[in-house]
């Protein structure tokens, strides 16, 4: 009997040490996948850069150019490089182009806590810059606050005092998330005790 015990103790002991094992590792996944993320915005940005550089560049060497084409004619050579245009403007035509994702708002809590109406929402993106803004059917003010990052979304508490509010009953809420590359919108029904 005794045996049996110490076997079902080394099974749970061999149980957690797996579990704490697998989710280290899935933190560390995250957090490998988020620096990968920041890492390719990093490349974009540089190679942004390098494109406007090779732009100004060519741009200042264009009479440099017409010069050595204009002697190539009378001593032609093969090492020339007569298309210097068409590469940097292929190179920052790709660049530039940028999209937004649209990103799902979640309200996980809406509550009213004294004179205060707590709202908390999350968006579905890991972002930095990003930040919630809250209106309410018939109250003439907007609230703000900067979103907070963490391993797998963007979040943020706002509390409202309920005096901003004209009177008792329900409101129709609309949060909207925004980024410099993602946005999004919520609505939700709520109501206020004054």
């Amino acid at each position: 009997m005794k045996h049996h015990k110490s076997e079902k103790l080394l099974f749970f002991i061999v149980l957690a040490v797996i579990l704490v094992a697998i989710t280290v590792g899935v933190i560390f996944f995250v957090e490998a996948k988020n620096g990968q993320k920041s890492s390719d915005q990093n490349k974009q940005a540089s190679t942004s850069q390098q494109a406007t550089k090779t732009s100004s560049t060519n741009t200042q060497s264009s009479d440099q150019s017409t010069s050595i084409q204009s002697s190539s004619v009378d001593n032609p050579d093969p090492n020339v490089n007569k298309d210097t245009t068409s590469s940097s403007t292929s190179q920052s035509s790709n660049t530039s182009s940028s999209t937004s994702t649209t990103a799902t708002i979640t309200v996980v809590d809406a509550s009213q806590y004294n004179s205060n109406l707590e709202v908390r929402a999350y968006a579905d993106v890991v972002e930095s810059d990003g930040t919630f803004t809250i209106n309410f059917s018939g109250v003439d003010h907007n609230f703000s606050q900067s979103a907070t990052q963490n391993a797998t979304n963007t979040i943020c508490t706002i509390d409202i005092p309920v005096s901003f509010f004209p009177s008792s009953g329900n409101y129709t809420m609309t949060i909207n998330y925004k980024s410099s590359e993602s946005t999004g919108t919520k609505t939700q029904q709520i109501t206020v005790n004054k």
